[in-house]
């Protein structure tokens, strides 16, 4: 009796993601609120992340992993996002945008100065995601390292497969340099 009663509890407690685990899954889904998903989520996103796949795969993988009833449901904006997302794309009926498009498009509007963040706005509130219009949608952690070579807007620029060729020169074990002119050479 004890024993099944402490394994009921054992099944259904949660154990938390390892810190290690919540770092590489906000690498990709920079927004996500890893404290919040279950074992099972944990266990699946461990998966789409050490598949195979692409990086714009997995990303789109991870999203509808963590899409939540909250986030496919209309916005909920403050004012001053409001205004922030009328500015960039104002010809899309806010009312109709959900909290997932609304999120990554503020998120678009805060990663820099690019020329093309209102085209990607209006992309991602008009429900095409960045895979679909092709531009990348690089990481924090990502912009902060690939703009010690090349500028914000460059970043910004570039496609999913660009982005991931980008990251694979900047993990490579090339000098400075090399790595300098290999980037360069990727943007222009």
């Amino acid at each position: 009796m004890i024993a099944t009663a402490l394994t009921a509890t054992m099944a259904t407690a949660g154990f938390a993601a390892t810190e290690a685990e919540m770092a590489e899954i906000n690498s990709y889904v920079p927004n996500a609120d890893v404290s919040m998903m279950s074992d099972e989520q944990v266990a699946q996103a461990m998966q789409i992340i050490n598949s195979g796949e692409g990086r714009g795969d997995k990303v789109s993988q991870l999203n509808a992993l963590l899409m939540t009833p909250e986030m496919s449901g209309p916005a909920v904006l403050s004012e001053a996002e409001m205004v922030r997302l009328q500015e960039a794309a104002p010809n899309v009926d806010l009312t109709a945008v959900t909290q997932a498009q609304a999120s990554q498009a503020l998120q678009v509007l805060s990663s820099g100065d690019g020329s093309d963040r209102n085209e990607q706005v209006v992309a991602i509130l008009m429900g095409e995601s960045m895979e679909t219009s092709g531009m990348a949608m690089p990481t924090e952690a990502e912009m902060v390292q690939l703009e010690r070579y090349i500028s914000t807007a460059e970043v910004q620029s570039l496609t999913q497969t660009e982005l991931a060729q980008a990251m694979q020169i900047l993990t490579s074990g090339d000098s400075e340099g090399d790595k300098q002119a290999k980037l360069n050479g990727l943007v222009n």
